[in-house]
């Protein structure tokens, strides 16, 4: 197996990226190409091959920074500094798994 790391949506080979069998039309190389432009983050896409070369996964990736749109930091996007202490403040389990995500070292 081998794999390729393209740092940006135009570098990606289309044809071998929208071979796979992708669950959504979110995961399409024209979508990624779209998208890219307005999440403000650097991206980084993955495509393993066989030995023969044909395309097995992918995965999109963004290294999301403060500058980042919120649905790609969790834990801006899970921030509470908006909400009513009513919607959160009943459930000490829900604050640990936010407090759990706002722990994770960003990159």
């Amino acid at each position: 197996m081998t794999y390729q790391v393209f740092k940006s949506p135009s570098d990606l080979n289309s044809n071998a990226w929208d071979q796979l069998a992708h669950p959504s039309l979110y995961l399409s190389s024209g979508w990624l190409r779209a998208r890219s432009r307005i999440v403000k983050s650097p991206a980084r896409f993955i495509l393993t091959s066989g030995t023969d070369g044909r395309p097995l996964a992918s995965a999109p990736c963004y290294l999301a920074s403060d500058n980042a749109h919120p649905g790609y930091v969790p834990a801006r996007l899970l921030s509470l500094e908006c909400l009513p202490d009513a919607d959160y403040l009943s459930s000490s389990r829900d604050l640990d798994a936010i407090a759990g995500v706002r722990s994770v070292p960003r990159f």
